[in-house]
Order: structure tokens, then sequence, then C-alpha cells
């Protein structure tokens, strides 16, 4: 499987996927947005973006240029 330029296609919204930064490298993120009834959402802010949970619990961003599909394989 190959990285996929966020450019090219971008995950389907709630996608969980591994991304990449330069300045973060890879991590398993799930593709997201404002939902219906937050605060953005209500301020129709159309920004979608990679989110990963920290150990401390916290969401943050991830400025990911490149995605890659999450592929289960059986064991």
């Amino acid at each position: 499987m190959n990285w996929i330029d966020i450019k090219d296609r971008e995950p389907i919204l709630g996608q969980i996927v591994l991304s990449y930064s330069k300045e973060d490298g890879v991590i398993q993120t799930k593709y997201t947005t404002f939902q219906k009834g937050s605060i953005g959402y209500k301020q129709s802010r159309p920004e979608k973006w990679f989110e990963y949970i920290t150990r401390q619990n916290f969401a943050m961003r991830h400025k990911a240029t490149h995605w890659m599909p999450i592929i289960n394989v059986p064991a």
C-alpha cells in the first residue's frame, strides 16, 4: 500500500488511518470535522483534519501531508 497525498484524495470522514507529517512522523488518526451541534459546525466551519488522542487523553490535530488506510489482516 502506498501513501496517498492529501491533495490528491481525502479519507472518508470518520475513517481511521495512518497519517504522516514531517514534524510528527506516522500516527494512527481519525479523519474528522466538526459534528452537527458543535460550535464549529454552527459557525459553518467546513474544516477537516486528522485527530489523535494522546496518552493524557487530549484530542490533538495532526497536520498530515499523506495518509494510508489501515488494513486488518486476519491472524
